[in-house]
């Protein structure tokens, strides 16, 4: 258990704690996110919803996380789309 230990904190004991915050919060978000998978089987089985009904539900929720995604970026920008980044340099344009 001590070299355990150990190796944990030579690994990762250094990190500060905005990482943790952050890292916790995330995977917080992802947990939530793999409960999504299970939406379709508790509204058909649970709540005894059709299964047009669920399907509907489940790809509203995708198509308002892409709508979001998109009003997120312009938002982030200010409206400004420049070019896309460049392939070969994984950058922004500048």
């Amino acid at each position: 258990m001590r070299a355990l230990r150990r190796w944990w904190d030579d690994t990762a004991g250094g990190l500060p704690a905005t990482f943790w915050y952050l890292w916790a919060g995330l995977l917080i978000n992802r947990a939530g996110a793999f409960a999504m998978l299970f939406l379709s089987l508790y509204l058909t089985d649970a709540r005894g919803a059709s299964e047009a009904l669920a399907g509907t539900v489940v790809g509203a929720y995708g198509a308002g996380g892409a709508a979001g995604v998109l009003l997120g970026g312009v938002l982030a920008t200010g409206g400004a789309a420049g070019p896309p980044c460049s392939p070969r340099t994984w950058s922004p344009p500048a």
